[in-house]
């Protein structure tokens, strides 16, 4: 599975809760329009669940910036399917449409974007960690 992968970040002047509600009614949107015009087979959205949690694993790992504030993920079956659609006419313009509709929530300069191929790995041994369950309750950092 070939999956574009979206790390967005907020716009500065909008608060935590209006992103959210501004992506997710975005994404509603655009959702059939993936489907439909650029041939995309799974569409998903994600924000973060727990920062205190992010913030443990993350520096338990030696990790420096802040997480995006949403994950976006377009998937095709293939390489074949996605170059297959992405360099037609009519999914230019619905890329061009999909950036008019995100100009009000993402920060442009600081989100990035990257075409992985995901592949299953084979889970041998459960990972282990050191964070106690104080550090993974939900309270805020």
């Amino acid at each position: 599975m070939i999956t574009l992968v979206y790390l967005v970040r907020r716009r500065p002047d909008l608060s935590p809760q209006a992103f959210r509600e501004a992506a997710r009614a975005a994404q509603a949107r655009t959702a059939e329009l993936a489907r439909e015009r650029l041939g995309a087979v799974r569409h998903r959205l994600g924000f973060e669940a727990c920062a205190k949690r992010s913030h443990c694993m993350a520096t338990a790992r030696r990790l420096g910036g802040q997480p995006p504030d949403a994950l976006i993920e377009l998937s095709w079956p293939n390489l074949e399917a996605f170059d297959a659609k992405m360099g037609t006419p009519d999914a230019l313009r619905a890329l061009d449409e999909f950036i008019d509709a995100e100009r009000t929530w993402v920060d442009f300069a600081r989100s990035t974007a990257f075409v992985v191929e995901k592949q299953d790995a084979a889970l041998h041994a459960p990972i282990k960690t050191q964070l106690s369950k104080a550090e993974l309750s939900n309270e805020p950092i």
